[in-house]
């Protein structure tokens, strides 16, 4: 799938890639919903009039632009067999071409709709013949003079197929037409955490792409990350707390380097569609607690942001701690002249919403373009034969590769597969962890190891030899690596709000789940 200009992303709200309609804004009940994409952009559409006067001479303003994405297909000289379920539909998408701007020229997209269509129910390998009859039975081709209106547009007057030039029911099915596949659909954070490691550690998933670029903006985050934050209790740091700081320090590193087109989402393989501001609510503020006394949200994701995410514990020789305080998010909805709107949000004013309970700022930013991040809101789901009391974020799973002909039914149904897979696997809420939390004075004092006042940049030569680590009953002494840790290594790391140098006991990977990296500040 491309991406560029208006059209980069593969948008979904379980019905429609643009808006939905309000009846959709909220689900009759939270049963989970298997939604699934079909970007098919060797189906495309122009519309003559449209191209001959151009925006803002032609007779569609450039607004419906937005608008018009995810809006139904309508075939008007054929009648193809559809769902008798209604729970899929054709919808228009934009080319993402340079030579045709504004709605003139679209593309095809499936919509299988979750809120109709049920984790479980197996109504995904059917609906993939269905559509396979539908497009066979129509037969689209601009040699065909094939004509479509789009849903509420009718104003805009006929689309014209544009390609394939011909259609041939084997030729065409099997070769010409591909399908990219995005899918969305309820997932506990331990879930999203362990897509985390397996993206790190080179293992494959059915709901995790194989597109390089974006796995290498994965970053993911280890409960030994956590070291320095003192107050935040071992036993609370669980997969579904790693899970949350996985995500969100990979938004605040890949985000900002997105073009202002695209905007943050394109960044990673996967997206939430519930917002951060509810998923922090729900699983994350309450363990932070006293840690928020002594270190902002921000400066926790600083302090996680300054390792490579790789799941070596290494610092990040790229992390710059005055350079993250600048980064930024950008969007642009590529709309020249009046109608352009452009945002900007520093990824620590994103943190500071989270913390202040203001919402996701990136959710109402990315409303620039299509509102996708955080679209459905607050809204969660339980999971397939699960606790109907137990409610997880929903997320969509981007970049799943493309299918041809038979091989459709074969991903869709791979898909589903692997979505009730992971809800029975994650059937259960993750427990506290059987570890010992070391014991803390409440005086209202910060530990030292936590904030300060200056930022300097990395050390641009390398650290001086470490001097020897000690671990003992949980707090940081010099010392041989003793106890829990025995047998550890010392090593430097650049990490820390400000980032400074440190040196690290890094426990055996034998150790005992309770062991802590204890990290002792040089002067610099």
């Amino acid at each position: 799938m491309r991406s560029s200009s208006l059209l980069a992303s593969l948008c979904f709200f379980f019905f429609a890639s643009a808006a939905p309609p309000a009846s959709l804004a909220r689900r009759v009940d939270n049963s989970p919903g298997l939604g699934i994409e079909l970007e098919l952009r060797a189906l495309s559409y122009k519309n003559p009039r449209e191209e001959t006067t151009p925006p803002p001479g032609g007779h569609c303003s450039p607004d419906q632009v937005s608008l018009i994405k995810g809006k139904a297909i309508k075939v008007l000289n054929s009648k193809p067999p559809t769902s008798s379920k209604h729970d899929w539909s054709l919808t228009a998408e934009h080319s993402g071409t340079e030579d045709c701007t504004g709605i003139s020229c679209l593309v095809s997209e499936f919509i299988v709709d979750g809120t109709k269509v049920k984790v479980g129910e197996k109504r995904a390998g059917p609906i993939a013949d269905e559509i396979t009859k539908f497009l066979t039975s129509w037969k689209p081709s601009k040699s065909g003079k094939s004509e479509v209106q789009i849903a509420g547009f009718e104003s805009c007057g006929s689309w014209f197929v544009e390609a394939p030039k011909d259609f041939n029911d084997k030729t065409t099915m099997q070769y010409i037409f591909s399908f990219g596949q995005q899918v969305t659909a309820a997932m506990p954070l331990e879930g999203i955490q362990a897509l985390f490691v397996k993206a790190k550690s080179g293992k494959k998933d059915t709901l995790l792409t194989t597109a390089g670029s974006k796995l290498s903006n994965m970053h993911q985050v280890r409960k030994e990350d956590f070291s320095r934050l003192a107050l935040i209790k071992p036993s609370d740091i669980n997969e579904e707390f790693l899970g949350f700081f996985s995500m969100v320090v990979s938004y605040a590193k890949g985000g900002p380097k997105q073009a202002a087109t695209d905007g943050p989402k394109m960044a990673l393989p996967l997206m939430p569609r519930t917002d951060h501001g509810a998923i922090y609510t729900k699983f994350i503020q309450k363990k932070l607690g006293d840690q928020l006394k002594c270190d902002s949200l921000y400066q926790i994701v600083k302090i996680l942001a300054a390792y490579k995410g790789d799941g070596s514990g290494d610092p990040d020789p790229n992390f710059h701690g005055p350079a993250f305080d600048e980064a930024k998010f950008k969007w642009d909805n590529g709309i020249k002249g009046a109608n352009n709107k452009h945002a900007e949000l520093l990824v620590s004013h994103w943190m500071k919403g989270l913390q202040d309970n203001k919402g996701d700022l990136m959710a109402q930013e990315d409303k620039t373009i299509d509102g996708q991040i955080g679209g459905l809101g607050d809204r969660m789901e339980y999971l397939y034969q699960g606790n109907h009391d137990r409610l997880v974020p929903i997320f969509e799973f981007r970049d799943l590769g493309s299918s041809h002909g038979p091989g459709l039914q074969k991903s869709l149904v791979a898909f589903e597969d692997a979505v009730v897979a992971a809800h029975k696997d994650y059937s259960k809420p993750p427990k506290k962890l059987k570890v010992r939390d070391p014991e803390i004075k409440r005086d209202n004092k910060c530990p030292a190891t936590t904030t300060t006042t200056t930022n300097k940049p990395p050390a641009k030569t390398p650290p001086p030899a470490p001097p020897p680590c000690k671990q003992s009953a949980g707090y940081t002494a010099p010392g041989p690596c003793i106890d829990a840790c025995a047998g550890g290594t010392c090593k430097p790391i650049q990490a820390g709000y400000p980032a400074q140098l440190y040196y690290a006991c890094f426990c055996p990977v034998s150790a005992s789940a309770s062991s802590q990296v204890s990290q002792n500040k040089l002067d610099n």
